[in-house]
């Protein structure tokens, strides 16, 4: 017989359904496959909810977050990516005298053959705690000689590697 000491604490319906098949199955009246139908999944499902009860108790069949992709640079072109925008573009070298996010990504493709969206460069860059400068065309002409480009580093720490 399926006994607990005190009430469990539901916080999803789903927890709920889980615990109800799994509660069928302690409780010794049918067998995983009818289990399995009663929760409207399949057998492989109850045996990976039985795992994650065993290993982790009712808070093991709560819903899990996804991990997502993973990202998309490494941390030697995270490394690599942060020393360009520190350095600077060189205008007779890279053609630019300040760095855009468009210029950025067409250097990784140049440097390592990694095919990277503009909008994607952005993100590594502000999870590196950069921000971008004023965008506008008037804010191109107004810098100066000796100004290191377009991006620089933000006050506040978001984390970042490096």
């Amino acid at each position: 017989m399926f006994a607990m000491a005190a009430p469990l604490p539901l916080r999803d319906a789903n927890q709920a359904r889980r615990l109800l098949a799994l509660a069928v199955i302690y409780d010794g009246g049918t067998t995983r496959g009818e289990a399995a139908r009663l929760g409207s999944v399949g057998l492989q499902i109850v045996r990976a909810w039985v795992v994650r009860f065993n290993a982790d108790g009712p808070a093991g069949l709560l819903d899990r977050k996804a991990p997502g992709p993973s990202r998309r640079l490494g941390e030697t072109q995270r490394k690599a990516l942060v020393a360009m925008v520190e350095n600077g573009p060189n205008p007779a070298l890279h053609g630019v005298v300040r760095w855009r996010l468009a210029d950025l990504a067409q250097w990784l493709w140049e440097e390592f053959r990694l095919s990277i969206s503009v909008d994607t460069v952005g993100r590594e860059l502000r999870r590196l705690g950069y921000r971008k400068l004023d965008g506008s065309i008037n804010a191109c002409f107004a810098l100066s000689e000796g100004d290191g480009g377009g991006i620089e580093r933000s006050r506040h720490d978001f984390g970042g590697d490096f």
